[in-house]
């Protein structure tokens, strides 16, 4: 991978991340991930 694709690739993925809903704010700690647990727990989503 050239320099130049490595940039466009960060490039995207900044992107990604300023446009997603989900990620955490700026300044914040970023959460865990959330997960699903592999069995239920027993209540309802």
């Amino acid at each position: 991978m050239s320099e130049h694709e490595r940039d466009d690739a960060v490039e995207e993925t900044v992107e990604e991340l300023l446009t997603d809903p989900d990620a955490p704010e700026h300044g914040k700690h970023p959460q865990p991930p959330q997960t699903i647990d592999a069995e239920p727990s027993g209540e309802e989503r």
